[in-house]
Formats: C-alpha cells, sequence, structure tokens
C-alpha cells in the first residue's frame, strides 16, 4: 500500500471510530476550518493520566552507575554466559548492547536536553544522581510536572508510595491475592469463596478501579474451562507445587475472576504481548497473542465483561487493537509501547489508529526502576501523537479541532471517562 493510500485508510478507520463514539464537542470541517500554519498540534500542556505505573524506590535510584540506569529499560535474558561487570549484575558486553537499545538512546537525547548537558549516557547519568542525592523528591516531581502526568494507575502495591508526586489509582493485585489463597485455603470450595471475598475487600476502596491478572503469563491467554471434578482433582497437587495443576487452578480463580468483575462492572487489566520480556517458560506465540483471548470472550454471558488489553499486544500490534474494534468492551492500553519503542512508535501508533477506535486508547508508560520511564513515557507520547495527527490534519483527512480533541482523549479524558474519574 502506497503511503498515500495508507494515510487515506488510517483517516477513514479513525473517522469511523469518532463517528460511532459520537465524541462531545467533536468540530467538523465547516466549524473549524484549517488554517495555514495550524496544523501542528503542540501537546505540551496537554495533562496526561497515565494508565499502567510501576512503584519505584530510592535505593534503586540511588547508584552513579550508567548501567545500572540503562538495566531498568531492559526485559530480556541478563545472563550470556559472562561474568557480570557492576551493579546491574550483566556482563560488559551486555550492558553495551543495552546503552545502544533506541529507548536508551533517544532517553539521553531527551534528559541532555533537559539537564543541559553533554549527549553521552556517562553525563547524564552523573548529572542525574547529583540531581537524586541533592533532592530525589524535588528532581521527581519536576520530571513529572514538567510532562502534565496528573494522575497514575499504580499496579499493585499497597501503602502511599513516597516519591510518586500524582494523584494514584490502583489495581487489585490478582496474583498475590491467588498465591495468598492458594497457600491458606485446605479444599478448594473455601479458595474459590476466599478468593473472590479478598477480591471484594480490596474494591471497597475506592482508590482500586480495576483488576490485574497475568493469565497470560502464567497459563496462556486460551483460557479453556474444565469440569470442576478436574480442578478438584488438581487442587492439593497445586497447592504442593505441581505446575500444570497450579496453572489449572490459576485458570479456574482467572474463570471466577470474569463472572464476577462482569457481574460488578469492574474491568479486569490483562497482560498481552511480549511485555518485553520473551523468558516466559511457556511458548510466546501460545500464550500471549491477544486473540488468542477472543473464544473467551465471545461467551454470551461475558458479553459486559470490561477488559483492557496491557502493552498494546505488542508485537501483535494489530490483533490489539482488532479486539478492541471487534469486541464492544474490549479496550487498548499502549504502555511499554511508550517509551519503549520509541524509534518506531510513529509506525505501530499508525496501525492503532487504523483499525481502534480512537475512544477505547489509552496511554501508560509501564514506568518502574526510576521516573524517568514515566517522564519518557509521556514525552514520546506528546511528540508521536502530535506529530501523527498533525500529519492527518495536514493531508485534509482530519480537522485540527478532530486531532486536538483526538489528542486530549487519549491523554486523558478516555481513562477519566472510562473509570469516572
Amino acid at each position: 500500500m502506497s503511503t498515500s493510500n495508507r494515510r487515506k485508510f488510517i483517516a477513514t478507520a479513525s473517522l469511523a471510530s469518532l463517528s460511532v463514539a459520537g465524541v462531545k464537542g467533536m468540530s467538523t470541517s465547516t466549524d473549524n476550518p484549517i488554517h495555514k500554519g495550524e496544523e501542528m498540534l503542540d501537546l505540551t500542556d496537554f495533562p496526561v493520566i497515565d494508565h499502567h505505573h510501576h512503584e519505584y524506590s530510592l535505593d534503586a535510584m540511588k547508584s552513579p552507575d550508567p548501567a545500572r540506569f540503562t538495566s531498568m529499560f531492559y526485559h530480556g535474558e541478563r545472563n550470556d554466559g559472562y561474568k557480570a561487570d557492576g551493579p546491574s549484575g550483566m556482563s560488559k558486553a551486555l550492558n553495551t548492547h543495552i546503552a545502544n537499545t533506541g529507548v536508551v538512546l533517544a532517553t539521553v537525547s531527551e534528559l541532555s536536553r533537559l539537564f543541559g548537558c553533554a549527549d553521552n549516557l556517562e553525563t547524564v547519568v552523573a548529572e542525574r544522581y547529583r540531581r537524586i542525592m541533592a533532592d530525589a523528591a524535588g528532581y521527581t516531581k519536576m520530571l513529572y510536572s514538567k510532562a502534565k502526568i496528573e494522575a497514575i494507575v499504580l499496579d499493585d502495591r499497597e501503602g502511599t508510595p513516597p516519591l510518586i508526586p500524582t494523584k494514584i489509582y490502583r489495581l487489585v493485585p490478582n496474583d498475590k491475592i491467588f498465591k495468598e489463597c492458594l497457600k491458606t485455603c485446605d479444599n478448594i470450595e473455601t479458595f474459590r469463596k476466599t478468593f473472590i471475598t479478598k477480591i471484594e475487600e480490596k474494591l471497597s476502596d475506592k482508590e482500586y478501579i480495576a483488576v490485574k491478572s497475568h493469565v497470560g503469563e502464567q497459563t496462556g491467554l486460551d483460557v479453556e474451562e474444565l469440569s470442576f471434578s478436574a480442578y478438584q482433582a488438581a487442587y492439593q497437587s497445586a497447592r504442593l507445587g505441581d505446575v500444570e495443576a497450579w496453572k489449572k487452578i490459576y485458570r479456574l480463580s482467572f474463570i471466577d475472576l470474569t463472572h464476577y468483575c462482569c457481574e460488578k462492572g469492574v474491568p479486569i487489566h490483562i497482560h498481552t504481548g511480549t511485555t518485553g520480556d520473551m523468558r516466559s517458560v511457556l511458548p510466546i506465540n501460545q500464550t500471549l497473542d491477544p486473540l488468542l483471548l477472543a473464544p473467551y470472550l465471545k461467551r454470551p454471558e461475558l458479553r459486559r465483561l470490561k477488559i483492557v488489553l496491557l502493552h498494546g499486544g505488542h508485537p501483535w500490534v494489530q490483533h490489539a487493537a482488532l479486539m478492541a474494534y471487534n469486541f464492544p468492551n474490549v479496550y487498548l492500553d499502549l504502555s511499554w509501547m511508550f517509551p519503549w519503542n520509541v524509534l518506531g512508535l510513529k509506525n505501530l501508533f499508525h496501525d492503532v489508529l487504523t483499525i481502534a477506535p480512537v475512544s477505547k486508547i489509552f496511554y501508560g508508560g509501564g514506568c518502574h526502576s526510576g521516573p524517568e520511564t514515566a517522564y519518557m513515557g509521556a514525552t514520546v507520547l506528546k511528540k508521536v501523537v502530535g506529530d501523527v495527527l498533525s500529519e492527518l490534519v495536514k493531508d485534509q483527512f482530519l480537522t485540527f479541532g478532530q486531532a486536538n480533541e483526538i489528542a486530549h482523549m487519549i491523554l486523558h479524558k478516555n481513562a477519566e471517562t472510562y473509570y469516572n474519574l
């Protein structure tokens, strides 16, 4: 497909999505004509809700070692058979390779401009370390303030993270509750009741707005329901650590969770795609492709189940977008894609816009280990979304008013509407 035809196809799909969604306040070309010089969107001051965020600690940030800094952007295998070199726990060769990944190179570029220092890893990390040691809370607040991150959805964790300087909403930690119940409940009937009771108790706290599940990593996304007698037979073996029995009981808990959340109208966030980690003990092509969820979600009793596919299903981005298009209650979160796939994000974002309704897209940064990932995610988001939408305005497939509204939707409005924030 030529570039011109590809743009037309993207624009047609995007406009169709907006028409179906009935977005409030959307301008028409008659109401808001495009003026020369107005086509470029500047999203710098747009507020952001980071839909998928992890906690980090000051201890993890207090390292002047460049390899320790770059390792927070790496999810792959860390043992290449050679001696570890420094606090990252990885070899010198692997540290070098990680320092040359796109996300690290882009982060060094961005932080060098922010800090006003030379654009090399060593200088940037040294300046970061100086700022953290002088005032870690102030440094973190500066990053979130500059990126306009006004709220985050925090993946599990309890208590108030000391360094996150913004409004916090939370996900119920399904896996933690599952493991606790499996350990303490001596029969399957008690396990099932206790599991749902503990989920319900967490959700009674209004900070918790959804439940997080790792069903893909733990058992695969091709969810299959067994007979109750099969679960009974597996339960005690699962408690003793039998892997296959454990998977069966985890899937049973997921099935119970989906029915409960469907009844209560509670969204479930599900890891899809590689999430940067190919170390799963399961065959990756059988476990985390979001299309594998389709047969289970087609069940009539689950039509109202609210599902959010995390990480854009990367590298199956089109599959994840297709799920959001085909299932009315499936939404798409783009965390980990921002900022990890920064050098190719425009193409990936085009793929998402081609298929998924823009009213069903959430931004997330997948932040962990340090605040720079949150800052970079939001900064990259604004550049990529702004550039792609501006291109569509320039080609007259969207008006400036439509593009402006779409940007607000993805950056914060969709999350506000979905969770009634």
